[in-house]
């Protein structure tokens, strides 16, 4: 009988474990790093924290502004973090089609090769080593950061 007893105690312990497990608290999407004139239009993140965010600006903002913005974006240590800024008007990366990128690579790749979007503005970058990056791709379309049509 005590074992009986034991059985059903540990199955009810089971149970519970699962239900508090599949219906418990789950990771909610980040808040939109955004300002006024600054809009975030789509967002990578992998398990490890890698990630990429693309933004459309209005036309009114400054250079600084856009910088600032960039270099304000949450980041982990040792990790890469792109953000990718678009004029408003052009044709950016929708977050549905990023997020299909499944592994940083995937997703630069998306960024980098897809003809369904104009080319980006400025660039940022946080490597996983190295120097932090700002590039106006107006300027120096040739950097590596930009994207060539």
């Amino acid at each position: 009988m005590k074992i009986r007893s034991f059985l059903s105690y540990f199955l009810m312990v089971i149970l519970a474990g699962l239900v508090l497990g599949c219906t418990g608290r789950q990771e909610s999407a980040p808040e939109p790093e955004e300002t006024e004139n600054i809009k975030q239009v789509a967002l990578f993140e992998d398990h490890q924290r890698n990630r990429l965010v693309a933004f459309e600006f209005a036309p009114q903002t400054s250079v600084e502004e856009i910088r600032a913005h960039a270099e304000s974006l949450r980041h982990t240590e040792d990790r890469l973090m792109g953000a990718y800024f678009f004029e408003q008007g052009a044709r950016s990366i929708s977050h549905e089609v990023l997020r299909r990128g499944f592994t940083i690579m995937r997703a630069l790749d998306l960024l980098y090769d897809n003809p369904d979007i104009d080319p980006w503005r400025y660039a940022f970058m946080r490597p996983f080593v190295g120097e932090v990056k700002f590039v106006d791709c107006l300027e120096t379309p040739q950097d590596a950061l930009c994207r060539r049509d």
